[in-house]
């Protein structure tokens, strides 16, 4: 291993020198943000006369491939391929500057000369022999500057200079460069030097940035105001030819994977699986590497190259080998264990060929092809529209795979794995209605797949695949549960469902609409028209029934506790429906809104929407009737995202109320309050909200502004108005933030430190229950509760 410095007109030049990107390095990746850094360091130099820029280190290894001068590009890529797309464009700069100079140097030649014979003259030339005279001094004078005789810019010893010493590379044969890049970069370099006409048809990273450089270039060049003494051409390459690198060139028992890692170049920072593919063929012949890169890791990248996200694939695939978790920071330590450890008992073609074919079944999952009547294409589109990124890709990977092994025929294979797909589509979604901790799913679907494959085992094959994930799923108690019926009919009746994320909500709406027992729009197109702008033709938005802002009309409608019932009520899941008429609706009262007289505009009875037909027998509502349609949508949900266990808890036990005072510390999150009472006095309620919200008015009716004092160490307790809506108002001066969008747990939590703060007994509050759920014992498992975005939160992000 040899190290030096060098220029990088020494590391390019050479009438025969060639650098030769290796087969497996990845493509041109540098973007706008990297080349201006590389121009702006350029431009620097300017203002120090003898400094020089390092731009880190290069590390090749010879190669007789191309020659006896070539050599492979194992790290460096980036920044050398970025330099040549500059000088291309200095070179074309060079040429149109000489261009523009020539009619001016012939017209100045020309006249100069003219003069020179009139002023020699004994008399005035007629108009017709001194227009004749002009246009044979012009022609002369086109042919000197032909051959840049006195030109200042001169494109002739730029090419000779720069094209043919640092940028093509005749010895090798026409269209040949002094950098050899992949196929399809080469390709694309082809085009920037003999198709430029047709560049602004290509989108690559290579072409883009070539006229990012132009476009720079061409700005700078004679820019008056910036350089008054003059910049050209020949100034800005005596910069570049203060750039340096360190450049180290391997031997035949060097170590190029080691070497490789130890280096900390600068640039683009390789993702994993740049990384893996330089572990996987760096030190295999070059043959070798053609072979496995043609034939499995290009097909795999393939996979890939529009929508990206291999190293999230790594990462599931490493897991589902290793048996365990996989930290996004230790994706390349592991799979390097992992092939060093395989490698000597598979063939390296086995492991490659493993990875392309779980990447095919990553991408089936992802991104289906649209097959709207399919049942697989279905459902694959619910859990992954684009915002709704529930899918547990690590366990389905595991499972597609399974089925497809088991079930030669498709069609047994469809209807296995659509099972095992309503089966996590539920799992998931109750789990998220239910405020189930969301930072244990990677733990819970690793387990599963564990479990699964146990049960397989353990059952002989007696039993279906998607028999065993059942069966896996109600094992699953505490923070893993899967909540039952009653828990999640519970959680969709009082939860401020409006609340939620609006991808979420939308995804609810779009299912309940498409599972009410009428033939309508399917769940993609109502799904998609929720997607659409605002303002464009036939979008749905999410419409409350009893409105936002209560009008004399709403007030009447629902009687003496208008207030209390919009503030409970508002949000729920009853008082919610689609349309598209959102803005013609807005506050009307109910009967309007049921046969709205506007041109073009529905009312809800005349809706075509199926989730509307409830309003056409509907001549009321408040409070009663948000209720019972709640029951009705929660009953519809229950059969939608179904249960797939055993028998529900039974009736005798679900029917046992029970007492537990604050002080206890045991979860409560299955259970649902009958009534509490706090210091001697009993209230009944059916919600946890209304609990906890009560509780602060009876300790502000006690305390007064004293309560304010809390203010210093509890931080949901204000004396600024919060954000949103989701907050009470105990006096002007004084709030509760987020009393509405928090889970049994934090409400408890939260009582229990302000009482601690207060010097109140724990035991001073008491709640009557009701168990619904089978799996919150005492013994939950640690997750952090999951809490509902504002009132509209923002359309980006992962559900889970």
């Amino acid at each position: 291993m040899e190290g030096k410095v060098q220029s990088v007109e020494e590391l390019l030049g050479g009438t025969s020198k060639q650098l030769i990107v290796p087969i497996y390095q990845r493509h041109y990746s540098w973007e706008k943000e990297q080349c201006k850094q590389l121009w702006e360091d350029i431009i620097r130099l300017h203002g120090a006369p003898n400094g020089k820029h390092y731009l880190g280190t290069t590390l090749c290894a010879m190669t007789s491939e191309s020659g006896e001068n070539a050599s492979y590009i194992i790290d460096g890529q980036q920044r050398i391929t970025s330099i040549f797309l500059l000088l291309k464009a200095l070179v074309d700069v060079a040429e149109r500057e000489a261009l523009l100079e020539r009619p001016r140097r012939v017209e100045e030649e020309a006249e100069r000369n003219v003069q020179r014979f009139l002023d020699l003259a004994e008399k005035p030339l007629s108009e017709e022999r001194e227009a004749k005279l002009r246009q044979m001094e012009r022609e002369k004078a086109e042919k000197m500057v032909e051959a840049h005789i006195e030109c200042p810019i001169d494109p002739t010893r730029f090419r000779n200079t720069i094209r043919n010493d640092l940028l093509e590379l005749p010895s090798q044969g026409k269209e040949s460069f002094h950098i050899r890049l992949n196929e399809c970069d080469n390709n694309d370099l082809q085009a920037i030097f003999y198709k430029p006409d047709r560049l602004d048809e290509i989108n690559h990273n290579i072409v883009v940035m070539y006229q990012f450089f132009l476009s720079m270039l061409k700005k700078e060049i004679g820019n008056k105001d910036r350089w008054p003494n003059g910049f050209t051409v020949e100034d800005f390459y005596k910069l570049v030819k203060r750039l340096y690198v360190f450049d180290i060139c391997l031997g035949n028992d060097d170590n190029a994977q080691a070497i490789f890692e130890s280096i900390n170049a600068t640039g683009l920072a390789l993702a994993d699986c740049d990384k893996i593919r330089n572990l996987v063929l760096l030190n295999v012949s070059r043959e070798k590497q053609k072979h496995l890169f043609t034939k499995y890791w290009n097909p795999t990248e393939t996979v890939f190259a529009e929508k990206g996200d291999m190293d999230t694939f790594c990462r599931y695939y490493l897991m589902l080998k290793l048996g365990r978790e996989v930290k996004e920071t230790q994706v390349y330590a592991s799979f390097k264990d992992y092939w060093n450890r395989s490698v000597g008992v598979e063939k390296a073609d086995q492991i490659l060929d493993d990875i392309k074919h779980f990447a095919e079944v990553y991408s089936s999952l992802l991104w289906p092809r649209r097959e709207e009547h399919s049942q697989l294409w279905q459902i694959l589109f619910r859990m992954h529209v684009p915002e709704y990124m529930g899918i547990p890709s690590l366990f389905l990977m595991s499972a597609r795979d399974y089925c497809q092994k088991l079930y030669a025929d498709s069609a047994e294979f469809e209807v296995e794995f659509v099972r095992v797909l309503r089966m996590v589509e539920s799992f998931l979604f109750r789990r998220f209605i239910c405020e189930c901790p969301s930072n244990t799913h990677t733990g819970i679907f690793l387990g599963l797949h564990r479990e699964v494959g146990r049960l397989l085992q353990e059952h002989g094959g007696q039993r279906g695949y998607a028999d065993c994930v059942a069966e896996a799923l109600e094992g699953l108690t505490g923070a893993h549960r899967f909540p039952r019926d009653t828990e999640f009919r519970n959680a969709l009746r009082t939860r401020r469902i409006y609340s939620l994320r609006s991808p979420v909500r939308n995804y609810l709406f779009a299912r309940l609409n498409e599972g009410v027992g009428v033939e309508g729009e399917s769940f993609a197109n109502v799904y998609e028209r929720l997607r659409l702008p605002q303002n464009a033709e036939g979008r749905y938005t999410v419409e409350h029934v009893m409105p936002q802002t209560l009008t004399e009309e709403w007030r009447r409608m629902l009687g003496r506790e208008a207030e209390s019932v919009h503030a409970d009520y508002l949000h729920l899941l009853g008082n919610l429906t689609l349309t598209s008429y959102n803005s013609s609706y807005a506050n009307r009262p109910f009967a309007e809104k049921l046969h709205i007289h506007k041109q073009k505009v529905l009312g809800l009875a005349e809706s075509p929407i199926k989730l509307n037909i409830h309003f056409r027998n509907t001549t009321k509502w408040g409070k009663e009737e948000i209720i019972r349609r709640g029951e009705y949508l929660a009953d519809l949900a229950v059969e939608l995202w179904p249960w797939f266990g055993q028998a529900e808890i039974p009736a005798s036990f679900a029917e046992e109320e029970v007492k537990y005072s604050l002080g206890v510390q045991k979860s409560l999150a299955g259970y649902e309050i009958l009534a509490f009472r706090f210091k001697g006095r009993q209230e009944a309620v059916n919600v946890w909200n209304a609990m906890y919200q009560s509780v602060y008015k009876q300790l502000y009716a006690e305390l007064g502004d004293d309560l304010k004092l809390a203010r210093a160490s509890i931080s949901w307790i204000s004396t600024e108005k919060p954000e949103g809506d989701g907050y009470l108002r105990l006096s002007d001066t004084l709030y509760v933030a987020r009393v509405r969008t928090i889970s049994v747990e934090e409400m408890l939590r939260r009582l229990r430190r302000l009482f601690n703060f207060l010097e109140i007994s724990l035991d001073d509050l008491e709640f009557t229950v009701k168990r619904t759920s089978l799996d919150n014992d005492a013994e939950d498992e640690e997750g952090e509760p999951l809490e509902s975005d504002g009132e509209e939160a923002a359309d980006n992000g992962e559900l889970f």
